[in-house]
Formats: C-alpha cells, structure tokens, sequence
C-alpha cells in the first residue's frame, strides 16, 4: 500500500504513485474496466448498479472502499511507529471523506458495506489512534456517525435479512460501544444487542448449519458475531449466551469438532479463525 500497490479478488488496481496514494476518484475506479462509478454528484439510490453493464462489477469498487487495507497499516503503526503508515491512513481517511459525503455516491448504495467500511475505521482507532491528528479523528467520528445513522435507517429486510442484516447490527453494535456518547448510540446500542441475539439463532440452525445454506455466508455471519462478542466481552457486558451457543454448533458443524470448554459464563470461545 505505501508503495501504491493494492490487489484483491484476482485483480491489481493501476499502481499509484507514493507520493499520492489516495486521489479524489480512487474510490469510484473500476480496476477491470477503467470507468468512474458516480461520486458525491449523485444520490446514492438513484445509482442502478444492479443493472450497470459498461461500468463493470461494483464488487471491486465496493471491496476498496471497506477500508480492509487501512489495518495492516495501523497494526504496522503501533507496532514499529512506522509515520508513513501514519501519513498513509491519515491521508486516506481525508480523501474518503472529502470524496464520499453523506448518501452521496457509490460507497453508500448497501448496509454491508458501511459495516465492514465501520470496522476497519474502529480497528485502525483502536491500533493507533493516539498517533493519529486530532482532524483525522474527527473525520473519523464524522464518518462513523453518518454510518450509524444511514445503517439505522435503512436495515436490510425481505431477501436481504441474512449475513446482511447481522452485519449491519453489528456496525451499529460496535460503534455504539466505541463512541457511547453519540446521541443514537444508547438507543442502537439496545437495538443492536437484540437484533443480533435473534439472528444468531435465525442465520445457525439448532444442527449448526447456517440457513443459507452456503458454507461462505455461514461463516460470514459467524465472523460478524463472534467479533461483536469479543468486544463485548472487553467491556464486561457480555451478548446473551445463546449467541455464544449457536456459534459452537457452527463450529462443530463446520468443522466436524466439538467446541473447547469455555472458562467463564457466556463468553465467545469459539477459536479464532476457525470460520
């Protein structure tokens, strides 16, 4: 990444020059096709990606914008206090948020993707936020805020109230306990809670197989649960321990092995990386 190199899904995207790694419409570009998926000019649900044909897969788009990338960097910050790892999220987080404003653009089109987006701005606070600028941290906060508010507001239902769902519950969930003093976040906290107990035991079935029937989604919404668990472990208020149940029927049904027995109450002791 430092050195303007990024690859995922099979694809490398063009090669960035270092002293520039994050320009303005790096967020909208399609790696395969070249084109520029729309930006802060349009609404984002008036963006008909689902039958976009000349602009490519919104997959690739969607898969930069999580953010995944900024994690390595953060965890190479606290780890050395390496300042161009600092510079680079630094310099990220503002192009993301000069360039992607509010339900403005492609980055705002799906709850699982803001979730995912949440995430990796949590873990790069949670790494080296105090070696971050006090504008990149409210940028930051800025940005988490617009996600709570647009995945409150636009829950996936119908055909969608699967691995999506559970994903948006748990941005909710974690931003709530990360920043409690935003003025939804006691409310969505409360909700989030009770949305992902309900779907922990609608997405894992009492054999342990997910109800989608699909390996990756299972473990997908595995994933998703079992972080929230972990970090609500940290704070000393624990998910209800069904979640913690359901997640050791996936494992055993996944993996065809029993579960270690857990040494305290309710927590989540499903191995990490199992999924």
């Amino acid at each position: 990444m430092l050195q303007g190199r990024y690859g995922a899904l099979g694809t490398d995207w063009p090669p960035r020059d270092s002293s520039n790694l994050f320009p303005s419409d790096i967020w909208q570009l399609d790696p395969i096709t070249g084109g520029f998926w729309p930006g802060s000019g349009a609404y984002c649900f008036d963006i008909a990606y689902r039958h976009e044909r000349a602009l490519g897969d919104i997959k690739y788009v969607w898969e930069f914008n999580r953010l995944q990338f900024l994690q390595p960097l953060a965890a190479d910050a606290a780890l050395t206090g390496n300042l161009a790892a600092i510079a680079a999220i630094e310099a990220a987080v503002s192009s993301w948020y000069e360039g992607n404003p509010p339900f403005r653009g492609i980055c705002w089109n799906s709850g699982i993707e803001l979730s995912l987006r949440s995430i990796s701005l949590l873990i790069v606070m949670s790494l080296c936020g105090e070696a971050l600028s006090a504008a990149t941290i409210e940028k930051i906060r800025t940005i988490l805020h617009a996600h709570q508010v647009w995945m409150a507001r636009y829950p996936s239902r119908f055909s969608s109230a699967n691995n999506h769902l559970v994903a948006e519950a748990a941005g909710l969930f974690l931003i709530s306990l990360a920043m409690p003093e935003l003025p939804r976040s006691s409310r969505l906290h409360a909700q989030s809670r009770r949305i992902l107990t309900e779907e922990a035991c609608k997405q894992i079935l009492a054999d342990g197989v997910g109800s989608e029937q699909s390996p990756s989604y299972g473990a997908f919404t595995a994933e998703f649960l079992l972080l929230c668990c972990f970090a609500a472990d940290a704070t000393g208020r624990p998910l209800p321990a069904v979640i913690a149940a359901r997640l050791s029927l996936f494992q055993s049904s996944s993996l065809g092995c029993p579960m270690p027995r857990a040494e305290s109450r309710g927590s989540a002791t499903m191995t990490k990386g199992a999924s």
